[in-house]
């Protein structure tokens, strides 16, 4: 089973905003296992920069504990059909390139 942590890191978003939630994942920042898989395809459209180009979510958009927007109740949705916006564009701006999932909860898991 994997384990997630949430990290508030810095942050320097053109909006004035200084830290950022960042997920992790078995001790990997979130937007690196999105540039591994993400990276060949980019490379392949001639701009391997955009893979992984991903920055935390701004502590100013409510998505903090106890918010339970990584458990399935998104402060942040970007196709609004029930996804959820883990990670947002490094400009600040979480619709300008979010990563997105849906969240499935179970008793025992949160699936992203």
């Amino acid at each position: 089973m994997d384990t997630v942590e949430f990290r508030i890191e810095s942050a320097a978003f053109p909006t004035g905003t200084d830290t950022a939630v960042e997920p992790w994942v078995n001790g990997v920042p979130l937007r690196d296992l999105a540039r591994a898989i993400e990276l060949p395809f980019a490379e392949a459209e001639g701009s391997p920069n955009l893979a992984g180009g991903y920055a935390g979510l701004s502590t100013d958009r409510d998505v903090r504990w106890p918010s339970r927007h990584f458990l399935g109740e998104p402060r942040i949705s970007w196709f609004g059909d029930g996804d959820t916006v883990l990670l947002g564009c490094r400009c600040g701006d979480p619709g300008c390139w979010p990563l997105t999932s849906n969240i499935v909860i179970t008793p025992e898991t949160v699936g992203w």
